[in-house]
């Protein structure tokens, strides 16, 4: 357990340096470029990270809205970027 704190406290010291953490994520190869894409975030903007959940679709959603999920007891939009 004391290894976990000490992580921790050394990533919360990264405030004030120049140095970033960051979560990638590959969703796949685009279909129209072919190239394998990679995103990342800040850590520290991570809230949590989760398998898919089950999609619901709904009518008549913009384009863009693939649909929604239960999050927690919330309903989340999933938004196609």
């Amino acid at each position: 357990m004391a290894n976990l704190i000490d992580s921790i406290d050394e990533r919360t010291k990264l405030t004030g340096t120049n140095h970033l953490e960051v979560l990638l994520s590959s969703p796949g190869t685009n279909d129209e470029t072919g190239r394998n894409e990679v995103f990342g975030i800040n850590v520290f903007k991570v809230r949590e990270v989760l398998n898919i959940p089950e999609i619901t679709t709904a009518p008549e959603v913009p384009e863009g809205v693939e649909g929604f999920v239960s999050l927690r007891g919330d309903m989340v939009p999933i938004i196609n970027l």
